[in-house]
């Protein structure tokens, strides 16, 4: 699943939902390192926080206890060649790199 992420400015906030269930996400710039990082809540209380998103890499899985989250999050590069890197207006569907939930079943994790 595709999450439809709009991130051109350097803080975002929004619902997802993954596998079936409301969470509030949210998205930082950091301009020093020039990039975004990630965090997830669940009815106001933290899942994960300030998560870097690196290109093609499994983002929440080193991360979560409790198996709240039963899938991934993968930043993948949809356009371009591996020279961009995810950050600040290249992440979103159309960009270079979209951010894909893929669910237990579909990572073989089930």
């Amino acid at each position: 699943v595709t999450i439809d992420t709009p991130l051109i400015s350097p803080y975002v906030e929004q619902n997802i939902v993954l596998d079936g269930i409301n969470y509030t996400s949210k998205y930082k710039y950091n301009e020093r390192a020039d990039r975004l990082y990630i965090s997830i809540y669940l009815n106001s209380r933290p899942i994960i926080e300030g998560v870097k998103i690196i290109e093609n890499q499994m983002l929440l899985s080193q991360y979560l206890v409790d198996n709240l989250i039963a899938g991934d999050l993968v930043c993948t590069r949809m356009l371009g060649d591996e020279s961009t890197r995810a950050t600040l207006g290249t992440i979103g569907i159309g960009n270079t790199y979209e951010l894909q939930y893929f669910s237990r079943q579909e990572l073989g994790n089930e």
